[in-house]
């Protein structure tokens, strides 16, 4: 037998190749009321149970003509069946329901650039619970946790017709949550949105804007963090709108992340009234609109308080 067969098969190594290109919290980027392309539908998917996929790298040779591929193949990325995402794929047929291991998704995407300079990420909602992403052949990265959302960016890796291919694991281990043995269902599986979100070539990438909780109720914060493609650290000017308060203001952000106190007289937010006022922060090209409610919330002793009032 061909020495790569043996060692695609036996090796237990396999995973060395995919333990770079963590993706973390870091890599967020700031969503709410931001454009965005639903990946969502049927998608093919296909069981892996022994990680054959991951030890031959399916993903390098899926486009490629059979007598090109360098190792026995028995898979096809668009001969798996068809299933709905966002799912888990113990719900989607009674033989997966307590299936355990790795499980292939693929679908292509067509894409054509909107803007000149704009960026592309893609942002899974959440997947449990280990996942790799491979786009066109090329392995981008990985996210551990099965609760939490990610991003990745694709920009350099997009072409006009595009393979996308994400990998997800959800076998129990001492050092994941759930571990061996655990309290509920270990899902599996894309279960939340798989979206794509198009920006321009520097952005806002978090945004927080809120009451300043000093029981005064006069003043608002905002706090910012700014992703300055090839201009890391420059001084740049963000802008803050809210019309309902007459607040019209720039502050300088210096090093990518910043934070400013605009004084104001805001509505409180409380459940009988709960007050929203529209904001829009802008840098460059760059504008998030967002409906936010100001209150605060304390504790003293055992009594919890909204607005310096007893709930």
């Amino acid at each position: 037998m061909d020495e790569k067969v043996v060692t695609h098969i036996h090796s237990e190594s396999y995973l060395e190749q995919y333990g770079t290109k963590r993706i973390d919290h870091q890599s967020l980027v700031f969503r709410t009321n931001r454009p965005v392309e639903s990946l969502n539908g049927r998608w093919y998917f296909s069981v892996d149970p022994y990680d054959t996929g991951l030890r031959a790298n399916w993903p390098k040779d899926s486009l490629s003509p059979y007598w090109e591929k360098g190792t026995p193949w028995d898979y096809g990325w668009d001969e798996g069946e068809l299933v709905p995402v966002p799912s888990c794929w113990n719900t989607v047929d009674p033989k997966y329901h307590y299936y355990e291991g790795s499980a292939w998704y693929a679908r292509r995407v067509h894409y054509q650039p909107q803007q000149p300079g704009e960026r592309v990420f893609l942002r899974v909602g959440a997947a449990n619970y280990d996942t790799k992403i491979f786009l066109n052949g090329a392995y981008l990265g990985y996210h551990q946790g099965g609760s939490t959302p990610f991003c990745l960016e694709l920009t350099a890796y997009l072409q006009e017709d595009n393979l996308l291919q994400l990998c997800v694991n959800n076998e129990r281990f001492i050092e994941r949550l759930p571990g061996r043995n655990t309290d509920w269902f270990n899902y599996g599986g894309l279960y939340r949105d798989v979206e794509l979100i198009r920006l321009p070539s520097s952005f806002i990438q978090q945004l927080a804007i809120y009451l300043v909780p000093d029981g005064k109720f006069s003043s608002i914060k905002v706090e910012v963090e700014l992703n300055q493609a090839g201009q890391a650290g420059a001084d740049e000017m963000v802008y803050l709108e809210v019309p309902e308060l007459d607040i019209s203001v720039k502050s300088l952000v210096t090093g990518g992340r910043g934070e400013f106190t605009v004084q104001c007289q805001p509505e409180l937010w409380r459940p009988e009234n709960p007050k929203l006022y529209q904001c829009f922060v802008t840098y460059r090209e760059d504008t998030i609109e967002d409906r936010v409610g100001f209150r605060q919330i304390e504790t003293r002793g055992t009594q919890l308080l909204l607005n310096g009032e007893p709930i």
